[in-house]
Formats: structure tokens, sequence, C-alpha cells
């Protein structure tokens, strides 16, 4: 603990440094007009020489900083502040750009729906519905039909419509009643229909810009030059993949939901009790629709048009990403393992409570013979096998 005559000496100490220390002596201001009072040591021959490099002594000119002078003096903070600044500016005028480009050119919408499992195609080009199509298109897994403007929702774009076998159907500015009717016709000649308003939906929108440098794809729509077979094809495909995708979620997420209540029950009643059919048929319905996905509704396939016109492979690349195509597949196959995964488990505890049951009834009759063995071995055997003989009846 320091003295109260330590801290005087200290502050004494302190005190007499200070007054050594002499204090720095200030620049002198020099003025504009410089004279002989002003230094008066300065002797008469000296003063043209002084006033000579005042004359040429250059006037200082305002400093200009550079747009990357400031960006290197900005503090790291003000740079983000002004990045964030930038990044909405551009948000907003690209959201802007938009507006203008869909105001320049006409909108089409493009409805999607998920109608059936299966649709059978040969029969619909015969049908009613075909009988107002000005153009048409078929394969064996689509068929594109261009219909007139009397089934148009707006007579500025043209109709068309695409079905395809594994049960999609996409209109394209095509009148509600017009769609009504056809989804009519379509499910007279699929397997398994869904009920009217039970379909799965989805809806998207075409921006057909004559004088558009390209085709490009954003949130609310595509923006292409004209809307022709091949751009129908492209885009419907792509929706005819989203809302088959979603139907079949349901389905697994159904199926996902069966095995966790008989995952509940196991964990609460500690008793598997397993209808060995029903399980069958759950492992058959998983294997199906992994199949589907790959060879009917075909996501891993690549689009034959897009591959062969670039103009084409940004639309389907475009909306293959805008509607998460890869990432919904991978979730669903992500969910088809999981039950794999349970079935897997299931049929083993199965298997292995039958291979339990079987090793106890040979136990019982290897027990049972080793019995009669003994018997046999004593000379009690006949009398033995006369007394079963009168229990029988």
């Amino acid at each position: 603990m320091i003295s109260p005559q330590q801290l005087t000496s200290n502050t004494n100490i302190t005190k007499a440094a200070t007054q050594r220390i002499k204090p720095r002596r200030q620049p002198t201001p020099v003025s504009s007009e410089m004279g002989r009072d002003e230094f008066p040591s300065l002797d008469n021959e000296m003063l043209p020489i002084l006033e000579q490099l005042k004359t040429q002594q250059p006037q200082r000119q305002p400093q200009t900083i550079a747009s990357q002078d400031y960006e290197r003096m900005a503090t790291p903070r003000e740079q983000f502040a002004d990045a964030t600044v930038i990044g909405e500016f551009s948000s907003s005028v690209e959201t802007e750009h938009e507006l203008v480009e869909a105001q320049q050119g006409t909108i089409a919408v493009v409805e999607a729906f998920y109608a059936a499992k299966t649709v059978d195609l040969a029969p619909l080009i015969v049908s009613d519905m075909a009988k107002d199509a000005t153009r048409r298109k078929y394969n064996k897994d689509n068929l594109l039909i261009q219909l007139s403007s009397k089934s148009a929702q707006s007579s500025a774009n043209p109709s068309y419509v695409a079905v395809y076998r594994f049960g999609s159907v996409i209109f394209f500015n095509v009148s509600p009643r017009t769609q009504a009717q056809m989804l009519k016709t379509i499910k007279k000649h699929a397997l398994e229909p869904l009920a009217n308003g039970f379909e799965q939906k989805d809806t998207f929108g075409v921006c057909i810009m004559p004088d558009a440098p390209g085709t490009r794809v954003t949130p609310e729509h595509c923006i292409v030059p004209n809307l022709n077979m091949n751009a129908v094809a492209v885009i419907s495909e792509v929706m005819a993949q989203s809302v088959a995708l979603e139907s079949y979620n349901e389905i697994v997420d159904a199926l996902l939901e069966k095995f966790a209540v008989i995952n509940s029950k196991i964990s609460t009643t500690n008793r598997m009790d397993l209808d060995k059919q029903m399980l069958f048929s759950k492992i058959a319905q998983n294997n199906r629709i992994f199949i589907d996905l790959i060879s009917k509704i075909r996501i891993k396939k690549r689009n034959q048009i897009a591959w062969d016109q670039g103009e084409y492979e940004v639309i389907h690349s475009g909306l293959t990403l805008e509607f998460d195509i890869n990432d919904r597949f991978e979730l669903i196959q992500f969910k088809l393992d999981l039950i794999q995964q349970n079935s897997k488990l299931f049929l083993e505890v199965l298997q292995h409570q039958k291979s339990a049951s079987l090793e106890w009834v040979i136990v019982v009759l290897i027990g049972f013979e080793c019995v009669l063995m003994i018997a046999e071995m004593s000379g009690q055997g006949p009398v033995m096998f006369d007394y079963m003989k009168a229990l029988l009846p």
C-alpha cells in the first residue's frame, strides 16, 4: 500500500519533470503580405529575393477525390451500405424493366392440370376436342393441338392444348368453358381419372414480344418472340412434369404417414402385428411410383427440341429451375428411399419371427423323436403304442 509520504514525493517529482519540459514552439503563420516590419532581421539585399520567391510560389488548387480513391477511403461499413443501396436499385430497375416488357408484349395464360394416372392419346385424335384443331402434333408421349380463335381466352394470342400420356393437360390461352369441356373428354379416355376440382393445378404466363432480342424466364412469365409449336412443347413439358410431381408427392406423403402410424404403434405397444400382404402392397406401390417418375414422366430425360435449338434450351433450363423440378424429384426420391428402408426393416423382423417359430417346431419334433427312441430301447414301445391307439377314436 502506498503511503501518503510516497504519494507526495511522486507528485513533486512529476511537477518538477513538467517544469523542466519546455513548451513546443508553435509555427508562426506567414501572411501573404511580407514586409520589413515582419522580418526585422532581414537586410535590404534579401527583400528583393524574398519578393521574387513569393511571386513564383504556385497557388494551391483544390484537391479532387476520384471515385476509386473514395472507395478506397471508405470504411467497410460504408462500402456495404453503398452495395446494399446499389443492389436494391438494380432490383427495382429489373422489376420495372420486366413491367415495361410485359406492357409492350401480350400475356398468354398457361394453366396446367394433372387429370389422371394415364391417358390414351389415340382416341383423342378423332374425338370432339380435335375437331376444333387447326394444327396437331402427335407422338407416343404427348398430343399438341392448336385450336381456333373461338376457343381462345384472348383473341390477340393463339390457343393450344397439350395432353400427356402420364395424365397432365396444359392449356395455352384457352377459355375456362373450353377447358372444362376438354377435361371432361380427356377423362373419358383416361385410367384412374381424378374427380373434378381435385386435380393438381398450376398457372404461369407467356409474354409474347415479337421485338424481343431473345427468350428469357422470369418468376412471373416466360418471354418469347412468338408462341409456336416448339415453344408450346418445351413450356408444356416442364409444367406437365411440375403438376405430376406434386400429385406423386402427395401419394408419397400418404405412404409415409401410414408408416409413421405403424412405427408409433410399435413404439407404444412393443408388439409388431403387421399384415404381410399390406406391407407387400406398399412396397409395390413405392416401386411403381419411382418407375413412373423415371419411365413415364421422364424427369431425367433431355428435351429434344431444347437440345437441338439453343433458344429453347434457355426456356427449358429456366423453367426447370423456376419450378424446382430436380430438387422436388430428389425430395420424392429421398422419401421413397425412407419408405423402402422401413419396409426392409419390417420384412426382416417378420422373417425373424417366422424363423423363430420354425425353430421351435423343429425342437418339439426332435424331442418327440427322442422319447420314442427311449421307449423303443426300454422295451415299452409296444405297450405305449397300444395305449396311444386306444386313445385314438
